[in-house]
Protein backbone atom coordinates (compact mmCIF):
# COMPACT_ATOMS: atom_id res chain seq x y z
CA UNK A 1 0.00 0.00 0.00
CA UNK A 2 1.43 3.47 -1.08
CA UNK A 3 -0.13 6.39 0.22
CA UNK A 4 1.00 9.82 -1.91
CA UNK A 5 0.59 13.41 -0.20
CA UNK A 6 1.45 16.40 -2.68
CA UNK A 7 1.86 20.39 -1.81
CA UNK A 8 -1.72 21.09 -3.09
CA UNK A 9 -3.43 19.15 -0.74
CA UNK A 10 -4.21 15.86 -2.84
CA UNK A 11 -3.80 12.29 -1.16
CA UNK A 12 -3.62 9.60 -4.05
CA UNK A 13 -3.96 5.76 -2.48
CA UNK A 14 -2.45 2.56 -4.13
CA UNK A 15 -2.51 -0.91 -3.77
CA UNK A 16 -0.36 -3.38 -5.69
CA UNK A 17 0.98 -0.16 -8.03
CA UNK A 18 -3.17 0.57 -8.47
CA UNK A 19 -4.64 3.45 -8.07
CA UNK A 20 -7.55 2.79 -5.27
CA UNK A 21 -8.79 6.65 -4.44
CA UNK A 22 -7.88 9.99 -4.14
CA UNK A 23 -8.72 12.36 -1.98
CA UNK A 24 -8.28 16.52 -1.17
CA UNK A 25 -7.16 16.89 2.19
CA UNK A 26 -6.18 19.10 5.05
CA UNK A 27 -4.10 18.79 7.76
CA UNK A 28 -5.39 19.98 11.29
CA UNK A 29 -4.03 20.59 14.79
CA UNK A 30 -6.25 20.21 17.52
CA UNK A 31 -5.72 21.28 21.11
CA UNK A 32 -6.01 18.64 23.93
CA UNK A 33 -8.15 19.53 27.24
CA UNK A 34 -6.73 19.43 30.73
CA UNK A 35 -3.52 17.76 31.23
CA UNK A 36 -4.45 16.13 27.56
CA UNK A 37 -2.23 16.85 24.39
CA UNK A 38 -3.39 18.15 21.11
CA UNK A 39 -3.88 15.53 18.74
CA UNK A 40 -2.70 16.15 14.50
CA UNK A 41 -5.22 15.10 12.41
CA UNK A 42 -5.59 14.65 8.49
CA UNK A 43 -9.15 15.80 7.06
CA UNK A 44 -10.07 14.02 3.85
CA UNK A 45 -12.88 15.48 1.83
CA UNK A 46 -14.15 13.15 -0.97
CA UNK A 47 -12.95 9.93 1.48
CA UNK A 48 -14.04 8.14 4.38
CA UNK A 49 -12.78 9.45 7.54
CA UNK A 50 -10.34 11.32 9.42
CA UNK A 51 -7.14 10.10 10.87
CA UNK A 52 -4.89 11.23 13.47
CA UNK A 53 -1.18 11.22 11.81
CA UNK A 54 2.55 11.44 14.08
CA UNK A 55 5.97 11.48 12.47
CA UNK A 56 9.30 9.49 14.34
CA UNK A 57 11.96 9.62 11.62
CA UNK A 58 11.14 8.64 8.34
CA UNK A 59 7.76 6.75 8.97
CA UNK A 60 4.21 8.06 9.14
CA UNK A 61 2.15 6.60 11.59
CA UNK A 62 -2.14 6.60 10.94
CA UNK A 63 -4.56 5.96 13.10
CA UNK A 64 -8.74 6.01 12.12
CA UNK A 65 -10.21 8.37 14.23
CA UNK A 66 -13.60 6.25 14.11
CA UNK A 67 -14.14 2.46 13.59
CA UNK A 68 -11.18 0.10 13.89
CA UNK A 69 -8.61 1.23 16.22
CA UNK A 70 -5.98 0.21 13.64
CA UNK A 71 -3.25 2.07 13.34
CA UNK A 72 -0.96 1.83 9.81
CA UNK A 73 3.01 2.93 9.70
CA UNK A 74 4.74 3.98 6.47
CA UNK A 75 7.95 4.68 5.12
CA UNK A 76 8.71 7.53 3.54
CA UNK A 77 10.49 6.99 0.16
CA UNK A 78 12.21 9.33 -1.93
CA UNK A 79 10.84 11.27 -4.26
CA UNK A 80 11.41 11.04 -8.02
CA UNK A 81 12.93 14.81 -7.39
CA UNK A 82 14.77 14.65 -4.40
CA UNK A 83 18.15 16.24 -3.95
CA UNK A 84 20.72 14.69 -2.13
CA UNK A 85 22.70 16.20 0.15
CA UNK A 86 25.30 13.82 0.86
CA UNK A 87 28.27 15.21 -0.84
CA UNK A 88 30.65 12.07 -3.23
CA UNK A 89 33.72 11.35 -1.82
CA UNK A 90 36.88 12.50 -3.81
CA UNK A 91 38.94 9.55 -5.18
Amino acid sequence: MIVEFDRRGRARFYQDGNLTSAAAFTVRHFRGGFRRSGRHVILYRGYEGSQYYSVAGNTLYLQEMRGKAARHSYTRLPSDNAVSTVMPRPL
